[in-house]
């Protein structure tokens, strides 16, 4: 189970690695650092976590996402396949 403090510090370690900074990967997501600084610490609403964080984890190159949006993607991908 990957918490989402495991994350924000794979994130912050896979942005050391590369030599850039939070304000880096804000950029590139176009949103602002506050921004993606609330998303990381799950302070910032579920559906713009839900939006951001794949982008997030691809940019970085982490292949796995916090429990709370895996859990919520993989039962919405079970619904769907439902219909």
């Amino acid at each position: 189970m990957v918490t989402k403090d495991q994350f924000y510090y794979d994130v912050r370690k896979a942005l050391d690695d590369k030599g850039m900074h939070m304000k880096d990967l804000a950029s590139a997501l176009k949103i602002s650092p506050q921004h993606l600084s609330s998303i990381l610490l799950h302070k910032h609403r579920f559906r713009s976590r839900l939006k951001h964080i794949p982008k997030i984890a691809e940019y970085c190159g982490i292949n796995y996402l916090p429990e709370d949006v895996a859990r919520y993607r993989s039962s919405e991908l079970s619904s769907s396949k439902k219909k």
